[in-house]
C-alpha cells in the first residue's frame, strides 16, 4: 500500500482480487488517490460507518448507493459526517438526527446555522452549547430556552449578555446571583452599562486588581 501510494503504476499493474484489500487498509491510498476508489470493488453491504467515510471522501457518489438504514455510526462516525460533509444536503439527511448527542448537535448547527434546527432536538444542549453556538451566530437566540442560564452557574449568564448586551435586564433580574468574576467580567466589558447595579461589595482584591487596571477611575466603588 505504502509503494503503490507513491507510486501508482504498481497499484495499476497488481491483482486487486488477488489482495482483496479492506477498506481502512487503503484509507491513505485513497486519500492521495480518490479517482481509484471504484478499482476495489468493495462490498458496500459489508461496511462500516467509518468505512463509509473513508470512502464518501473518495467519491460522494455513495450516498446514491449504500443503505444507511442498516448501517452503524459510532459517536465518533457522527463527528466526521458532519465534520466532512456538512454541507452535503443528502449526506446530512442520510443521518438519524434522534442519535445525534448535544456535541454533535452543536457542531452542526456551528455548520449549518439554522438549516436543520427544527428537525434537531435542542433539549440536549446545554448553556455552554448555546454559549459557543450564539457566539457565531448570535441570531439564533430565539431558539434559545434563556431559562437555562438562570440556574446553576451564573457565569454562563454573563457570557450570554457579554455576547448579547441586549439581554442586560437578565443581570439586573439575577444580580444577587452574579459572582465577584462576574461582576469583574461586566464592568470590563461595559462600565457604564453595569455601575448602577454591580454589586461593588462582593469584589476581592484580585477582582479590583483587574479592574482598575484598565479602569483606575472606578476606585471610588472600592470603598463601597
Amino acid at each position: 500500500i505504502r509503494l503503490m501510494t507513491r507510486n501508482t503504476w504498481i497499484f495499476e499493474n497488481i491483482n486487486l482480487d488477488h489482495w482483496k484489500f479492506f477498506v481502512k487498509e487503503v484509507e491513505i491510498f485513497l486519500r492521495s488517490h480518490p479517482q481509484y476508489v471504484r478499482n476495489f470493488n468493495f462490498d458496500i453491504n459489508l461496511l462500516t460507518g467509518s468505512e463509509i467515510i473513508i470512502l464518501l471522501k473518495a467519491d460522494l457518489n455513495y450516498l446514491y448507493e449504500i443503505d444507511f438504514n442498516n448501517k452503524k455510526f459510532s459517536r465518533l462516525d457522527f463527528q466526521d459526517m458532519i465534520k466532512y460533509f456538512a454541507n452535503i444536503n443528502l449526506a446530512m439527511e442520510k443521518l438519524n438526527f434522534e442519535q445525534l448527542d448535544n456535541f454533535q448537535i452543536r457542531t452542526l448547527i456551528l455548520n449549518t446555522k439554522a438549516k436543520y434546527i427544527n428537525e434537531l432536538d435542542l433539549t440536549k444542549l446545554n448553556a455552554l452549547d448555546w454559549l459557543a453556538i450564539l457566539e457565531e451566530h448570535p441570531k439564533l437566540i430565539n431558539h434559545c430556552p434563556i431559562e437555562i442560564f438562570e440556574t446553576g452557574d451564573y457565569f454562563n449568564l454573563v457570557k450570554l449578555v457579554c455576547i448579547l448586551p441586549e439581554l442586560y435586564p437578565l443581570i439586573e433580574k439575577n444580580r444577587d446571583n452574579i459572582s465577584a468574576l462576574g461582576w469583574e467580567k461586566l464592568i470590563l466589558r461595559d462600565y457604564q452599562l453595569y455601575e448602577d447595579i454591580c454589586q461593588w461589595h462582593k469584589l476581592r482584591e484580585g477582582n479590583w486588581k483587574a479592574i482598575l487596571n484598565k479602569r483606575p477611575f472606578l476606585r471610588q466603588y472600592k470603598q463601597i
